[in-house]
């Protein structure tokens, strides 16, 4: 079986940037709301509902983000088996984004 490869693709875009650090604060948010045990008072519900439909959107707008990233610097997206978000030692985000093997592909054919 051949080696899998990864790239690296550092985000560049100031807005995408903010945008990623907004996500992971909106999931912090999500977690935090869950594991409350003021689950039954008026509206918890509903607030963590909100919270989650928020986190939702964001992360289907990242990916998409993420993704456009991923072909601009080159790479061809189809070929890829996952794109995972990371952090650099200076907290600058990156996404590491892993290839398909010959195997892989010769399965999508």
């Amino acid at each position: 079986m051949a080696k899998e490869s990864s790239q690296t693709v550092p985000i560049t875009d100031l807005r995408h940037a903010v945008e990623i650090g907004q996500w992971v604060g909106a999931i912090h948010v999500v977690e935090a709301l869950q594991k409350q045990e003021a689950g039954r008072l008026p509206g918890f519900a509903l607030a963590l509902a909100l919270a989650e439909k928020i986190e939702v959107e964001m992360r289907s707008q990242n990916t998409a983000k993420n993704l456009r990233a991923v072909a601009k610097a080159g790479i061809d997206v189809r070929q890829a088996q996952k794109v995972v978000l990371g952090f650099d030692a200076g907290g600058k985000p990156r996404l590491e984004v892993e290839m398909m093997d010959l195997a892989d592909m010769a399965e999508g054919d």
